[in-house]
């Protein structure tokens, strides 16, 4: 009998205070890539390593993205961690999405900011044994040599000794899957404190804009 890979999904989270046009360009690119069935959108109710008192609605956030996203065939939104009692950790996100899809592998896409925090993560360790990692460059920067050395740098104690280095940019457990990938993507260079500090609300895409827009002017002042 003929055995079928399991469809790959990959988990883009975040806080999307507010979904911009920089996100929306990075799941379409992630919905590319070679062997990708899907793309999860999952916005976070609270990011456990950060503060949420900036932090629009949490339905709001996931109405925008949402609307950002419709477009995007091979992108699904979804609300489990709003769903669940705040901070928002990953490693309960892989298993509750495991439980949704029992057939299917995951991958955590994440910047470079992010997975040099990753080693802070909960159970980090234990999220590497279920899900691989797509490492995404900072935007206008290219990926130079050292970019694998400095990635496996950032992984928890003990990993980088356990994975051999496949093809450029990919690293693999011994079992042959993909742990760790660096994916340097050609993205707008956006980010959501530039657009609350600017008001710049041209980098939010229409209909999410609409969202944020209707909000800010019903929030009491």
């Amino acid at each position: 009998m003929q055995r079928h890979p399991a469809p790959r999904f990959v988990i883009l989270g975040g806080s999307f205070n507010p979904v911009h046009l920089g996100h929306v360009a990075l799941a379409r690119a992630l919905g590319g890539l070679p062997g990708v069935a899907q793309v999860l959108a999952i916005p976070a109710a609270q990011n456990p390593l950060k503060g949420d008192a900036e932090l629009l609605p949490a339905r709001t956030r996931w109405e925008m993205v949402r609307a950002a996203f419709a477009d995007l065939p091979r992108v699904a939104v979804l609300d489990v961690e709003l769903r669940r009692t705040p901070p928002s950790y990953t490693m309960d996100t892989v298993f509750d999405l495991r439980s949704l899809y029992p057939k299917a592998e995951f991958d955590i896409a994440l910047g470079w900011d992010a997975f040099r925090e990753f080693a802070r993560w909960r159970a980090p360790e234990r999220l590497l044994e279920v899900a691989g990692l797509i490492v995404v460059p900072r935007a206008g920067r290219a990926e130079r040599a050292d970019d694998g050395a400095a990635a496996l740098q950032c992984l928890p104690p003990g990993w980088a000794e356990r994975l051999t280095q496949s093809a450029p940019g990919e690293w693999r457990d011994e079992s042959g899957r993909l742990v760790l990938q660096l994916v340097p993507l050609q993205l707008p260079d956006v980010s959501a404190t530039r657009i609350w500090a600017e008001s710049r609300w041209d980098l939010v895409p229409e209909p999410a804009r609409a969202l944020l827009l209707q909000h800010l002017s019903e929030r009491p002042r």
